[in-house]
């Protein structure tokens, strides 16, 4: 069983792997509101940027996305789950996500 007193008391005590459950899934409900607010963030700094909507809207959705793989990979990590070479290939996509973009953002930045 755990020696954590999670709760002050208010929780049975649980044993290692409920503890990790429990915690797991705390981090996973707050990464997700951190998401939110961070897309939230960003859009409102577009658009006071006076940014075009569709460029306001992709970059809402990347930080959304993105923020939400950090999060879900730091749970896997502290899980006990080998992220290496999850982070080897989430690096490879936002490089060729970055790579793709970059044309359309200097066009977006030419127009503007």
């Amino acid at each position: 069983a755990g020696n954590s007193d999670l709760g002050g008391g208010m929780l049975p005590q649980l044993g290692n792997r409920e503890e990790l459950l429990v915690l797991g899934l705390v981090s996973l409900l707050l990464g997700f509101q951190v998401s939110q607010w961070l897309s939230a963030y960003t859009r409102s700094q577009m658009e006071a940027a006076e940014a075009g909507t569709s460029a306001a809207q992709f970059m809402e959705t990347a930080v959304k996305y993105g923020s939400l793989a950090v999060a879900a990979t730091s749970l896997l990590g502290s899980a006990g789950v080998n992220i290496g070479g999850l982070t080897a290939a989430l690096t490879s996509v936002g490089l060729a996500v970055g790579l793709a973009s970059q044309r359309v953002l200097e066009n977006l930045a030419a127009g503007v």
